[in-house]
């Protein structure tokens, strides 16, 4: 479904306004005024987009509500936006009621986290559209009040500890010594994907493509061959070979962008290949000779030191293939990610419904921190592609430190709080 059918879609359900022929306007402009909302609802999550609207087109359904949110002019301010405020709390009240939608799920509890989430989304289409706010600033602050009383309510049962624990070296390295299989070739893919996602800091789709996307996989956005450029030892790798991993974040994902980010990963060890089983740059080069049929051909510098090759080219036939697939050889998505989490989970001895395709992101994370300590918030920041603070946009990133911290990751073994605190998960805000 595009942005467009789902633009539609909110208009049929009263979100948006219907854009009509004002008069005397011409067709280039009507066509302008069309294409200039169109690219104000970029900004919205497009996934989160397609469920709202369907969570609302059950609501509508259910409830009769109409109009589902007042227009300007019709009554005070202060009418309007009670109005609306009504609308967008009897929606969350709907969703909590009824419960999942999802397949195999049906009827249980949602996240309060997801619910307020998914009301963000109708109420942030509905200002985009009308350019107009939907509550005032003193309703909006109650919203923030309700949610909280919602997870209070609910309680862990409602399904709430949706934080899955972090997946950390130690485990990865157990899983080695209990003989998780590394050699298959299913087992190499898995492995190289396993310790990219720890070391690179990555969230689950990153390593593919986003699970529920209806589009499935793209090239022109996840990950493929032609998403790493092979480099050679020198000063800032000390000595050691290294590689670049070009991602794609999610969040420019889901509105088109597909201007990559690079992430430096270095070899670990000056060994034997493969001497060093949570070598992140070993596993993805055996992973690159298995599928490539050949060795990597490594960048070469200008005189400026710029790298120049070490990546396929845009014609190469293996350049628009996924990096990484499945078991079954298709692309790799959010759910391989989750599941291979999950599986190491049970090569270690641990309960694998407490790891999600998070983990590896969380995992790599706090072994980053362990290893650099005070030194690690910036790396870990930019590492991990996070940019809430506004400081951070000034500064850029050092090779020699992104590498270090790359080389000292599968060192960490130092326990955390969720290992030795049975049944709990840090929460996303604390």
């Amino acid at each position: 479904m595009s942005l467009g059918d789902r633009s539609s879609w909110a208009e049929r359900l009263g979100i948006l306004p219907l854009i009509t022929r004002r008069v005397h306007e011409s067709d280039t402009a009507l066509d302008i005024r069309r294409q200039a909302r169109e690219n104000a609802l970029r900004a919205v999550d497009i996934g989160r987009m397609r469920t709202a609207l369907g969570k609302v087109e059950d609501f509508v359904r259910a409830t009769a509500r109409a109009p589902l949110f007042l227009d300007p002019g019709a009554g005070t301010d202060t009418e309007m936006h009670a109005y609306n405020s009504e609308t967008l709390d009897a929606l969350a009240t709907y969703i909590a009621r009824r419960g999942s939608s999802k397949k195999g799920a049906a009827g249980k509890a949602i996240q309060a986290d997801g619910i307020q989430a998914t009301v963000a989304v109708v109420r942030q289409l509905r200002e985009l559209g009308t350019r107009v706010a939907v509550v005032d600033a003193s309703v909006a602050a109650t919203q923030g009040w309700k949610y909280r009383t919602m997870r209070r309510d609910a309680g862990v049962s409602s399904g709430q500890r949706q934080t899955k624990r972090a997946m950390r070296a130690a485990y990865l390295q157990r899983a080695v010594d209990k003989g998780f299989d590394r050699v298959s070739a299913w087992g190499r893919r898995r492995w190289a994907a396993a310790l990219v996602g720890h070391n690179a800091l990555l969230r689950g789709g990153e390593l593919g493509w986003v699970e529920g996307r209806q589009h499935g996989f793209d090239a022109g956005l996840d990950m493929t061959f032609r998403s790493i450029t092979w480099c050679l030892p020198g000063n800032d790798s000390k000595g050691r070979l290294w590689f670049i991993l070009w991602v794609v974040p999610i969040k420019y994902r889901a509105i088109g962008n597909q201007q990559a980010y690079p992430i430096p990963i270095v070899r670990r060890c000056r060994g034997a290949r493969g001497s060093d089983p949570l070598c992140p740059y070993d596993a993805m080069v055996i992973h690159w000779t298995t599928t490539m049929g050949s060795e990597p051909v490594a960048a070469v510098q200008d005189w400026q030191g710029r790298l120049a090759g070490g990546r396929l080219e845009v014609d190469h036939p293996m350049a628009s293939q996924p990096l990484f697939t499945d078991g079954r050889g298709e692309p790799w998505h959010t759910g391989t990610t989750r599941a291979v989490a999950r599986e190491i989970a049970v090569a270690c001895g641990e309960d694998p419904h407490e790891f999600g395709a998070s983990s590896f992101r969380s995992g790599g994370a706090t072994d980053a921190r362990e290893v650099l300590g005070s030194e690690s918030a910036d790396v870990i920041q930019q590492r991990g592609r996070w940019s809430t603070d506004v400081a951070l946009i000034y500064q850029r990133a050092l090779l020699s430190t992104q590498l270090d911290a790359s080389g000292l990751l599968g060192g960490a073994h130092s326990a955390d709080m969720e290992a030795v605190c049975i049944g709990w998960s840090q929460p996303r805000n604390f």
